[in-house]
């Protein structure tokens, strides 16, 4: 409900409706989806792998794992973003999802330290390839007046699978163990990543092809063209006086 303070030159949201148009628009439901699966097994890996290590008998200090998240995700970063520049967004997340379901499967079967920290550095590499070019797809279909909204709206998705992942999935480990909930965690990686191709382009066909590289963004906004800005005087000679 903030009213944000724009450009005149931005354009303006109608208030009445805009919330839900842009809820149930194709650009941002699909992607919205797709994150809140993504979260569901997100939401899984961070509250449960501690656990995991500790019923496995590994031993291994839990904050190695993360560590070794997050190197991998901070040095993968470095490259997948200018390469999505160049080949497009699509192969870039669909290869980021498909890392993260292995990286999943990796932790279902787990039983050594150095599988755990393989696992670390495959998750990192799915999540930090993942992140960055949802939030820039997001900015790519997005205009300049309802850009905030739409970054908002896709990662609720993601925060709402953070949050019902520990009551669901920690109930389906209370009953069948905690490598049986990472096998439901890879299996909603794996979900996400059909979300992904069948509907992050509209049509399913679309989705397909712009997943693999071979379509091009049809929600994509046109770039802006810069407006022509007066150009300075050029300063006055010294000693001189402007004509009246």
């Amino acid at each position: 409900m903030v009213r944000e303070q724009r450009r005149g030159d931005w354009g303006s949201l109608p208030s009445d409706g805009a919330f839900w148009g842009l809820v149930l628009s194709p650009k941002v439901c699909s992607l919205a989806g797709v994150m809140l699966l993504v979260g569901l097994a997100f939401g899984t890996q961070t509250t449960f792998v501690a656990l995991l290590i500790q019923e496995a008998g590994v031993p291994l200090n839990p904050g190695l794992f993360y560590t070794a998240v997050a190197l991998s995700s901070f040095g993968v970063r470095l490259l997948a973003g200018r390469a999505s520049d160049r080949y497009g967004r699509g192969p870039f997340i669909s290869l980021s999802l498909a890392t993260y379901a292995l990286a999943m499967g990796i932790l279902r079967v787990a039983d050594s330290a150095a599988a755990f920290l393989a696992a670390g550095i495959v998750v990192g590499s799915g999540f930090g390839t993942l992140i960055p070019l949802i939030s820039a797809l997001v900015a790519d279909r997005s205009e300049p007046a309802e850009r905030g909204r739409l970054f908002s709206l896709v990662m609720c998705g993601f925060d709402l699978g953070i949050g019902l992942a520990g009551p669901i999935l920690g109930t389906l480990a209370g009953g069948f163990g905690y490598r049986a909930m990472f096998g439901y965690a890879a299996l909603l990686a794996l979900a996400s990543l059909g979300s992904f191709l069948c509907f992050s382009n509209g049509r399913p066909g679309s989705s397909l092809r712009f997943a693999l590289g071979l379509e091009t963004d049809r929600f994509r906004q046109p770039d802006p063209v810069p407006s022509e800005q007066p150009q300075p005087s050029p300063p006055l000679p010294t000693g001189s006086r402007p004509a009246l």
